[in-house]
């Protein structure tokens, strides 16, 4: 008795935005309400939790405020930050830290068969998360036009790499505007020029 509800695209749903929308969370209430049918639980997880869209966000804190009594949700991110924040405060957190650099590169060089420069630069670029380390492995975006998220994410990389401290305050402010990316539609061009901007100055 138990579900794991993803982002649109990574359920395998063609053209759709990386998001967990109104129709998804429909779903999750409707099967949060049955009767459990084997176990005394219905348990549901809510991966990348911190794509809800505004409008599933507010249909969600219904459901974590008054839910069945047999139901169990567990929600997860790496972004708490771009959660809806009524939503957010409903939560017990828990907190699990980033796999070690040197983790990541064992288990891709050794489970994944990935050679051993290769799996490194995977791990390092994997921010010690297994998950983004896997689609790296996967080419996730080989064949994808690169978006402004992904350039974030490059830029985050290579000035974590040149000076993680020096480059603290930019860091911040980009991991917050990918934060931003992901919760809400923003015009892409215009946070991509006040992005532009605003790492220029540290130049």
């Amino acid at each position: 008795d138990a579900r794991i509800f993803l982002p649109a695209n990574q359920a395998g749903k063609s053209n759709e935005k990386n998001s967990i929308g109104i129709e998804e969370v429909r779903e999750l209430k409707s099967f949060l309400w049955q009767t459990p049918l084997v176990s005394e639980k219905r348990l549901v997880i809510i991966n990348d939790c911190h794509l809800l869209t505004p409008e599933a966000g507010g249909a969600m804190l219904k459901i974590v405020e008054e839910p069945p009594k047999h139901g169990i949700l567990i929600f997860i991110t790496y972004a708490p930050q771009a959660m809806f924040p009524p939503l957010l405060s409903r939560f017990t957190k828990v907190y699990f830290k980033r796999m070690p650099k040197e983790r990541i590169k064992s288990l891709l060089a050794d489970i994944y068969k990935v050679p051993l420069q290769k799996a490194e630069t995977m791990a390092f670029n994997s921010f010690g998360r297994m998950g983004r380390a896997m689609n790296l492995l996967n080419g996730e975006n080989a064949n994808k036009k690169i978006n402004l998220e992904s350039e974030i994410e490059e830029e985050i990389l290579a000035l974590s790499r040149r000076n993680l401290i020096k480059n603290a305050e930019a860091l911040s402010w980009l991991l917050e505007r990918e934060s931003l990316l992901k919760r809400y539609n923003l015009n892409q061009n215009l946070q991509k020029k006040a992005a532009e901007h605003f790492l220029n100055s540290f130049k």
